[in-house]
């Protein structure tokens, strides 16, 4: 037997019949609104094998994604400074191809550093402006 909820709210201990549509989800009160002020903003950008600065600090940043689109990896920073090849200096490496997104939150620089001359990653800032 398995308790469910009739149309008008009663609990009842039957069998599903074949026309039950299975678990049905009915919000209780309202829902939250989507910020109307979300924009993104997407960059191909050149990542050598010097440090550069990919994105700077944004006290109106809500996140960002990074996608690794050369053919050697990319190493990130999320903190201010330069990204180095020394270890314990950058957050995460990007092997060809990966995907990574932003904490939660992260408003700080964004700092990369390429394994390869020509390399190359898609940078998108997702922001929120009222």
């Amino acid at each position: 037997m398995t308790k469910r909820a009739t149309d008008d709210g009663t609990i009842t201990d039957t069998t599903p019949a074949a026309n039950d549509w299975g678990l049905v989800v009915r919000p209780i009160g309202g829902t939250a609104p989507v910020p109307s002020g979300t924009i993104s903003t997407s960059t191909q950008d050149n990542v050598t094998g010097a440090s550069q600065l990919l994105l700077p600090a944004n006290t109106d940043r809500l996140g960002f994604s990074v996608k690794n689109t050369s053919t050697g990896s990319l190493w990130l920073r999320l903190a201010t400074g330069a990204a180095t090849l020394v270890p314990n200096n950058t957050t995460v490496e990007l092997v060809p191809e990966a995907y990574y997104e932003s904490p939660f939150n992260y408003q700080g620089e964004l700092n990369a550093i390429g394994e390869i001359a020509d390399g190359e990653a898609l940078v998108t800032e997702y922001t929120f402006v009222p």
